[in-house]
């Protein structure tokens, strides 16, 4: 399982223009931040819920949403979660990468 705190530094660093991150180049930065290899197309489903809790939890946007597949939306599992819609929608993503951008994001996860 991914160390949260390094996935949540990588996100944490797009933020002040919310840009988007495909799922293959979250891997390739979280290998050169802890030496770690994640499938892009597997590994990333339950740490990005947990990190979409922890948002949900402390009343932030949906971090998770800046993690993209080849249609430029989150993928099936991001959907229907912690205060996400139920299906996927560009409008939605867009309100979510706005708020992103807006938020007062934590210097760590403490």
């Amino acid at each position: 399982m991914p160390d949260l705190k390094a996935v949540y530094q990588i996100l944490r660093a797009r933020t002040p223009r919310a840009l988007p991150i495909r799922y293959s180049e979250l891997s390739e930065l979280y290998y050169q931040d802890a030496q770690e290899r994640i499938d892009p197309h597997r590994g990333w489903s339950l740490p990005l819920l947990e990190l979409l809790t922890w948002c949900d939890r402390r009343g932030l946007p949906q971090l998770p949403a800046l993690v993209v597949n080849e249609t430029g939306l989150p993928g099936p599992g991001f959907w229907g979660q912690a205060n996400t819609p139920p299906t996927p929608s560009r409008d939605a993503w867009e309100q979510m990468r706005d708020a992103i951008r807006q938020a007062d994001w934590p210097t760590t996860m403490e």
